[in-house]
């Protein structure tokens, strides 16, 4: 329980600290084995956020970087709407989760790194009421 309490702890003051004015503190469930996982739906991946519910994080994905990673949709999840950011392109749902996660890179999917530079592209020297607002136009 130490751990997971530190994991949300840091991941939230590591996004905060980043800019992101992250304004939701959702519900998050560390799991310790994958029938605890599977229980609340999920399978392979690494985490699962149900909007409206919470984050399921699967026991071998107890690191900050992925807490960050589901903390960012959390922030489009509000920020945008559970719908409409589930419509936007995978390049600005993923690109933004990536970027602001602060995972290694060893660690990031390939496929996902150009997502990645395309969202920081995007973002460049846009403020975050700018993002919000032309991330609706996507």
């Amino acid at each position: 329980m130490e751990k997971a309490i530190e994991l949300y702890g840091s991941a939230i003051k590591a996004i905060s600290t980043s800019g992101v004015p992250l304004r939701s503190r959702p519900t998050f469930v560390y799991c310790s084995t994958m029938e605890c996982y599977q229980s609340f739906g999920g399978g392979n991946e690494r985490a699962v956020s149900y909007p409206f519910l919470g984050t399921v994080i699967a026991p071998a994905s107890w690191q900050r970087y992925i807490t960050q990673h589901e903390l960012i949709h959390w922030f489009q999840f509000y920020e945008i709407g559970a719908v409409s950011t589930m419509m936007k392109p995978e390049w600005f749902r993923e690109g933004m989760a990536y970027v602001y996660s602060g995972a290694p890179e060893s660690d990031i999917p390939e496929h996902y790194l150009p997502m990645m530079k395309r969202y920081s592209d995007w973002h460049s020297e846009k403020s975050w009421p700018k993002v919000i607002e032309q991330a609706g136009h996507l």
